[in-house]
């Protein structure tokens, strides 16, 4: 990006087969890119994806930053709207020189 090379970095988080929940709290800490082409997100699958697929198992995108909406963070519970009929997509004022802690 303007001639400069940024390191990106990664993570993966897998509790399939070790935890599940059912209730609590997930706290969250990260700093997230804001440029084109990046789409950084934390998620959550249902633990029971392997019997039902997706997306009835569920899935909680807790953050989304889609890198051509860039002052726009999305949350959005992904489920069948017979299953769970909420609206898909919430979306939240976000600066990209911000700090936010999700909870």
């Amino acid at each position: 990006m303007n001639g400069h090379v940024y390191p990106i970095t990664s993570a993966d988080l897998t509790t399939e087969g070790i935890k599940d929940w059912t209730f609590g709290k997930i706290e969250v800490h990260a700093k997230i890119p804001s440029s084109l082409g990046t789409w950084p997100a934390i998620w959550t699958l249902g633990s029971n994806i392997g019997k039902t697929g997706w997306p009835v198992c569920g899935e909680i995108d807790i953050m989304e930053h889609v890198g051509f909406m860039p002052y726009t963070l999305r949350l959005t519970p992904n489920f069948p709207q017979e299953i769970f009929p909420i609206p898909n997509i919430r979306f939240l004022p976000f600066h990209p020189d911000g700090a936010y802690h999700f909870v």
